[in-house]
């Protein structure tokens, strides 16, 4: 071989040497993407990069790196602290359920303005999507924006291989009885609590959904609440079946996704006469190979006949409760050993007792809402169709609720008592929706909005009585449809009333505005106007829902239409998020688009769905009215210092011209979301001299 071809040779190896040091690790992102990692506390290297790129993102220079990561039972548990976190007001991360998740903060430094946050994680491999949100007067700043944050997990420790599960069993609709341990939450023993819940327990299977019964056979009230992973991931209350309060004892349900492996849970312990107030961790442990089929013939003893009775309200002030490990739990002892009774398979038109529970947005953490409800709720079942219905305990004080941007129906309420009950549709027990608040609570100086999520329990109790009422003089709640019958056909679903029909021009409307729940309002006259001018129009059940908030695409409607505006079809392409803009809402966003009346978001997106804030109402109706702003004014207004800089000459020219007026101690409320009777009322200042 002459030196040349060797030279060749050696160029060649050298090559293929090269593509394997670049290959190998590629290969071994891919091959861990279920990748475990030991046990243990971890320090875990990661950068901050902008949306979509690897370029860094600023936001780097604003966490502390690296992160800590804590790895338990397999789950990664991921701590970043902030450095700007007065600034720093909202940061999520894509958890391990694919959510975007707000994490719980575990330390909070206000002399050195940090704050860390935990967030549970999945692929650590791969890029987590993130959402920061930065508001900084010092610095006239305020902006919101997507990052990605790329975590080295190279140098922790994988998990010793694990034994493979045994096979998730494949059950026929029915009802079985299965074994399983209670075991403690850390250790591989029994828990305490293991004495205290009837075995075996209820299987029952429907349609490919599983449901655990059983019953808290020994002083049920002093476990006041149960919580159970059905997923493995995200706590929710477990559901009480029915209650004995004379034997102590109760049953209850949750729902299973899997049987094989653990199955993380809470129990709450309160024994007032120790002063002991405690929540335990606690697993179970399902034996397989236990199940056995329930026969016609009754193997399985149901529970003592018993009225379900409403779990307690959570007392809002009671003092914080410990999340805290598996300890010890030795509550005085009762006898007694009722067993579950299954839901029933198949429902027929009636009113059936139903728990749920109101977690914080996107999370499966308990709002502070769920306190202000009453437990059990009402599933009501009519024409095949299905409600849940559930009663607010400060109705005064919550001016503002909707389920799925819909109000539903008040079906009754009690001023003296300061409750009212409202009425929902839902695809059936188990379901989760999107829901929004507004609380108004003056002798707390409390103003707040913000969204929850309702989960429905899965589990469907016994038949119960109409939670239809009376509805007295002075309830706080608005008009609205009435509930459903038991055994009247159901309603017809009633899209949202956005304004997109329209009266035909020049028909006498002045007889047609018999809206049930504006009679008195503050805004009744200006809502008149706009229905007989055919701008906006009531919903089908009568109703206008003037409190209801309006959001940017429904706004950009009622703008378009009643500025007759035109063209628009070159802007509307322009967002990013064009497909996600509803077909009745797109030629109006354009048109509004293309007039610099509303505009879109740093990103390129409209977010059409999103609500208007006041402030933002403010803009839009200067921009639609075309007055000229002055940079440096002012408003006057008690809580100017709260508007945001870029919206202050904005509020302060419509307080000039008269458009806009405080609220109780002549307070603009900016960050409160605009409702239908607010933007209406501008919409009209907008089109009159």
């Amino acid at each position: 071989m002459n030196k040349a071809s060797f030279t060749y040779l050696i160029r060649i190896m050298a090559f293929i040497l090269l593509i394997g040091s670049v290959l190998q690790p590629l290969g071994g992102v891919s091959a861990a993407e279920n990748v475990r990692y030991k046990d243990g506390q971890y320090e875990l290297p990661y950068t901050v990069l902008k949306n979509g790129t690897n370029d860094p993102s600023v936001m780097g220079s604003y966490v502390i790196t690296p992160a800590s990561l804590s790895v338990k039972d397999g789950k990664n548990y991921v701590s970043i602290t902030v450095k700007q976190s007065k600034e720093i007001t909202g940061l999520k991360l894509t958890a391990a359920n694919g959510m975007l998740s707000e994490g719980i903060v575990t330390n909070s430094d206000t002399a050195n303005n940090q704050r860390t946050t935990e967030f549970e994680l999945g692929n650590l491999s791969a890029t987590i999507d993130g959402w920061v949100k930065i508001e900084w007067p010092a610095l006239s700043y305020f902006n919101e924006y997507d990052v990605d944050l790329k975590f080295d997990a190279s140098q922790i420790p994988l998990a010793d291989k694990e034994p493979a599960q045994p096979a998730e069993p494949v059950l026929s609709d029915g009802q079985y009885t299965i074994d399983y341990t209670v075991m403690h939450a850390t250790y591989e023993q029994d828990s305490s609590m293991k004495g205290y819940f009837s075995n075996p327990a209820v299987l029952t299977a429907n349609q490919g959904q599983k449901t655990i019964s059983f019953s808290v056979i020994k002083d049920s009230s002093t476990i006041t609440e149960i919580h159970v992973a059905g997923d493995g991931m995200n706590y929710v209350p477990v559901t009480t079946v029915s209650e004995d309060k004379e034997a102590n004892t109760r049953v209850v349900s949750f729902p299973v996704e899997q049987l094989s492996g653990l199955l993380p849970g809470k129990v709450r312990v309160v024994i007032s006469s120790r002063n002991y107030d405690m929540t335990h961790s606690i697993r179970y442990k399902f034996n397989l190979d236990s199940i056995k089929a329930v026969s016609g013939g009754g193997e399985v003893p149901t529970a003592p006949t018993a009225t379900p009775v409403p779990t307690a309200t959570p007392d809002s002030t009671k003092p914080p409760v410990s999340e805290g490990g598996g300890g010890t739990v030795t509550p005085p002892s009762a006898t007694a050993t009722p067993m579950p009774t299954s839901a029933p398979g198949s429902l027929t038109d009636g009113h059936y007792s139903i728990d749920y529970s109101i977690l914080k947005d996107s999370t499966s953490e308990v709002s502070m809402m769920d306190s202000y409800t009453l437990h059990p709720g009402t599933l009501v079942v009519s024409g095949g169709q299905k409600y849940l219905a559930i009663t607010l305990t400060q109705s005064k004080e919550i001016t503002g609720f909707t389920v799925e941007q819909n109000p539903g129906s008040v079906i009754a309420a009690d001023a003296a008592a300061n409750t009212r009950t409202v009425l929902f549709p839902i695809s059936g027990p188990g379901a989760r929706l999107n829901a929004w608040v507004k609380i108004d609570w003056p002798e707390f100086n409390y103003f707040n909005t913000y969204n929850v999520d309702i989960r429905v329990g899965s589990t469907v109790g016994e038949k119960v009585n109409d939670p239809a009422g009376t509805i007295s003089t002075g309830t706080p709640a608005p008009s609205a449809t009435p509930a459903p019958s038991a055994t009247a056909g159901a309603p017809t679903p009633t899209p949202p009333a956005t304004g997109q029909t329209t009266t035909p021009a020049g028909q006498n409307t002045a007889a047609a505005v018999n809206l049930s729940d504006i009679s008195g309002h503050w805004a009744q006259a200006a809502i008149e106007e706009a229905v007989q001018a055919g701008l906006v129009k009531g919903y089908d059940d009568n109703t206008f829902r003037p409190n209801n908030p309006i959001s940017r695409g429904e706004y950009a409607v009622l703008l378009s239409r009643a500025l007759k505006l035109e063209s628009g079809a070159s802007a509307s392409s322009a967002f990013s998020d064009q497909s996600s803009i509803p077909a009745w809402a797109a030629e109006g966003v354009a048109q509004v688009a293309e007039k610099k009346i509303i505009g879109g978001y740093e990103d390129g997106t409209f977010r059409a769905d999103r609500k208007i804030t006041r402030s933002e109402l403010a803009v839009i109706i200067v921009r639609a009215k075309g007055i000229t702003i002055e940079p440096s004014a002012a408003p006057g207004f008690s809580d100017a210092g709260d508007i945001a800089e870029w919206a202050r000459p904005y509020v302060a020219a419509a307080e000039q011209a008269g458009l806009i007026s405080g609220k109780g101690g002549n307070r603009f409320v900016p960050g409160e979301y605009a409702t239908r009777a607010e933007a209406v009322t501008l919409l009209l200042k907008v089109l009159n001299p």
